[in-house]
């Protein structure tokens, strides 16, 4: 904020600050699963999430998502046609200075969309405006595990169309930066998911759980989806995806490898695979219980690394350089400090 240089643009900047819920990493805290702003991140973890150094746009991007940056949070709810309030979080960045595509964040059954603020400002600090779907019915993983597979299936389906509703009031959502409303780029859209989630997202793009192409959930909004840690769902989430989404979407699912979906030829999806020790990276995302939050490593490195690939995949699909393409072809093998091992590539 010290480098504007006249009033026009410190009033802007102002503008921005003073809206609720304004984020700076370096003054951000995990408590429980959650990002709490306001509080200290402190610098032993910020110094223990060092990404090895290099020029390129990812290690630029991974060093970034662990260290100081800003974005700004608003709260968003609208009411459906039925009557039912949905509700979602609004991440932006404070800056803007080209067009934003959207992202909208499916998040992990039972998961508040809150949960996410580390993993929606990196993006965000990207150019990217997020629109991160608010699982206020907090219905725990736990009990889809009781549903019947006719019962889960239904349940994803209301899933899939209260995203798609959110998506028809991008418009309204973008109000929020007054001004720069017209900033965001309704016309480019991506999906991302995590656990649960993951499979919302891909639903959207036009794929279900077993592989199959599944007009009955596709988005014709959605360019590409990101998919992150999904969640185990059976014995069906070996098989791979054997055919293309329908009109071509791109795809790409990030984790541990053993618990995804693998690429097949010409199936438009894209594998990495993550040396993580939790979903939920440590707590860094997502829902956790409190004993979980007590034997959990937090894995920075490992988050700054899907924040980071994400990035590179959505700048490739939803605005169009092949630079990022090959940037992000180029990560298999390829090694991270403070990972356990160097990350893999499934290419479709």
């Amino acid at each position: 904020m010290e480098s504007c240089n006249d009033k026009s643009r410190s009033n802007k900047m102002k503008r921005y600050i003073n809206r609720r819920n304004v984020l700076g990493l370096a003054g951000a805290s995990i408590l429980g699963g959650a990002l709490t702003p306001g509080e200290s991140w402190g610098a032993a973890q910020a110094s223990s999430a060092a990404i090895s150094r290099g020029d390129d746009n990812f290690s630029r991007i991974s060093r970034a998502s662990t260290g100081a940056m800003s974005a700004s949070f608003s709260d968003y709810a609208v009411q459906s046609p039925e009557g039912q309030t949905c509700s979602a979080r609004l991440t932006y960045p404070l800056i803007i200075t080209k067009k934003l595509p959207v992202l909208i964040f499916c998040p992990d059954e039972g998961a508040r969309a809150s949960q996410y603020d580390l993993l929606t400002a990196a993006l965000a600090a990207q150019n990217y405006f997020i629109l991160t779907i608010d699982r206020r019915s907090m219905n725990g993983s736990a009990a889809q595990s009781f549903m019947t597979p006719d019962q889960r299936n239904d349940h994803n389906l209301r899933r899939v169309a209260e995203a798609r509703f959110m998506l028809d009031t991008i418009d309204a959502a973008a109000a929020v930066l007054g001004t720069n409303a017209q900033m965001v780029d309704g016309s480019r859209v991506g999906a991302i998911g995590h656990g649960d989630g993951a499979w919302i997202a891909a639903g959207l793009g036009g794929w279900d759980s077993s592989g199959a192409a599944n007009t009955r959930t596709r988005d014709g909004r959605i360019y590409a989806i990101f998919g992150l840690a999904p969640s185990v769902v059976g014995a069906t989430n070996r098989v791979v995806p054997a055919q293309r989404s329908p009109d071509g979407v791109s795809g790409m699912f990030a984790g541990v490898l053993a618990q995804m979906p693998l690429p097949a030829r010409d199936s438009g999806i894209l594998g990495l695979g993550l040396p993580i020790q939790s979903n939920s990276f440590g707590g860094l995302i997502g829902q956790i219980s409190p004993t979980e939050a007590r034997r959990l490593t937090a894995e920075p490195d490992a988050l700054a690394a899907a924040i980071a690939s994400a990035v590179l995949f959505f700048d490739w699909t939803l605005r169009g350089d092949s630079g990022r393409k090959k940037e992000l072809f180029a990560l298999d093998g390829r090694f991270v400090t403070g990972l356990s091992a160097p990350l893999t590539l499934k290419k479709a």
